[in-house]
C-alpha cells in the first residue's frame, strides 16, 4: 500500500540487544571477568558477580552420548535377533527328531 504524503527520511533505529553474559573456554563471566560458581546439579553455572546464569552446550559430549545409546540398541537389537533365530533353529531342529515326515497322499484312480 502506498502513500502519497510526505515520507519520513529519518532512518528507523531500533534499540540494540545486548548480548547475555556467556561462558567464556576459562570459565569465567564473559562480562565481569569472574570464574562461575557452579549450582544445581552441576548443569547450571552462575556468575558471583552479576548473577547471570552462564551456559554454553558440550555439542561434542551430547553426540559422544547420543552415538554410544545408539550403539547400545543396536547391540541390545542384534543380540534380540540372535537369540530369535537361535531359538527358531533349535524348535526347527526339534521338530525334524520328534516328527515323521509327513506321508503324500496319493489320488486314488477310479
Amino acid at each position: 500500500m502506498k502513500h502519497d504524503g510526505p515520507q519520513d527520511p529519518r532512518p528507523v533505529l531500533r534499540p540494540v540487544i545486548p548480548l547475555a553474559p556467556r561462558l567464556t573456554s576459562r570459565g569465567a563471566c564473559s562480562e565481569c571477568h569472574v570464574p562461575a560458581v557452579v549450582a544445581g546439579d552441576g548443569d547450571i553455572k552462575i556468575c558471583p558477580k552479576c548473577y547471570a546464569m552462564l551456559w554454553h552446550r558440550d555439542y561434542i559430549g551430547e553426540e559422544r552420548q547420543r552415538r554410544q545409546e545408539a550403539a547400545r540398541l543396536a547391540a541390545s537389537a542384534a543380540a534380540v535377533r540372535r537369540a530369535e533365530v537361535e531359538a527358531q533353529k533349535r524348535l526347527d531342529r526339534e521338530l525334524k527328531t520328534s516328527e515323521p515326515p509327513p506321508e503324500t497322499v496319493k489320488p486314488s484312480e477310479p
